[in-house]
């Protein structure tokens, strides 16, 4: 584990964190996502949850589809 994954406040701490058996979970490498907070009724989230396993997968991929069809890139 590279040293700069660690929060700097822990690592005082970091002997006695890894003695009682800490696991600290890999820091997210960059990928050209971002998290987003989106606020949507209630009953739009229902509907889309109802849809089943991977409906966050899917919403995207309309955005993206819309994205490609309707915002203009600006390619000339």
């Amino acid at each position: 584990m590279k040293l700069g994954t660690i929060g700097r406040g822990l690592l005082p701490f970091l002997p006695l964190l890894v003695g009682v058996g800490l696991k600290f979970a890999p820091i997210d490498q960059p990928t050209g996502e971002q998290r987003v907070t989106l606020r949507l009724d209630h009953d739009v989230v229902e509907a889309l949850r109802s849809s089943g396993k991977g409906w966050q997968t899917r919403v995207y991929g309309a955005l993206r589809d819309w994205l490609d069809k309707s915002w203009p890139r600006g390619d000339a």
